[in-house]
């Protein structure tokens, strides 16, 4: 049985992980995961949430997909 959760989880990660996910500047490393944050505009998290809800809809049709296989 295949299931999609739809849950948020904040995840602590080390800033060399956030650093190759996120695309943070390297030259100074972050002290905390709110400084991660306040890089991004309002407008630009807007717009990967947006894209993640798109994404979300794309994973939901393969596994349509899947299933009537």
């Amino acid at each position: 049985v295949n299931v999609v959760s739809e849950s948020a989880e904040l995840v602590e990660v080390p800033s060399s992980i956030a650093t190759n996910v996120i695309g943070q500047n390297t030259d100074v490393p972050a002290t905390s995961s709110s400084e991660l944050m306040c890089e991004r505009s309002c407008e630009e998290l807007a717009n990967l949430f947006q894209e993640l809800k798109g994404l979300r809809v794309v994973v939901s049709n393969l596994i349509d997909g899947l299933q009537k296989v």
